[in-house]
């Protein structure tokens, strides 16, 4: 039977990066805070961290967007660029205008960039 890596946080997404979750333990200032997958809006890269807006602010999470793509693999996310991840239960709209670049525009009236071909955001859909 092989050990657990004791190097890694168990409140880190690199303790099983094969393992889908619906969940992430995210540290706050004072506290831990649980952000559930349904929660996230969308998701920034910032460098090797993740940037995940919600609902009732930002979390900060220690893990590239690659990572937490894998992660999410059970979930309707869209990478739509190489630095956006995005909740497809919060696209309102997808702008497609003549002049300018592509973006979809969220709920909240958030617009994310979107780099990403049309026909693999079509196949998520």
């Amino acid at each position: 039977m092989q050990e657990p890596d004791s190097s890694a946080s168990p409140f880190s997404l690199r303790s099983s990066r094969s393992k889908a979750t619906d969940r992430f333990l995210v540290k706050g200032r004072q506290s831990y805070v649980i952000v559930h997958a349904s929660e996230i809006q969308w998701a920034e890269s910032a460098a090797n961290y993740v940037v995940l807006h919600t609902a009732s602010g930002k979390h900060v999470l220690r893990c590239t967007l690659a990572e937490l793509d894998r992660r999410l693999t059970e979930q309707s996310f869209f990478r739509a660029s190489r630095s956006a991840l995005v909740n497809l239960d919060c696209v309102r709209e997808i702008q497609l205008p003549k002049t300018g670049k592509r973006a979809l525009l969220l709920m909240d009236g958030t617009r994310v960039p979107l780099a990403r071909a049309l026909n693999q955001l079509r196949e998520k859909l």
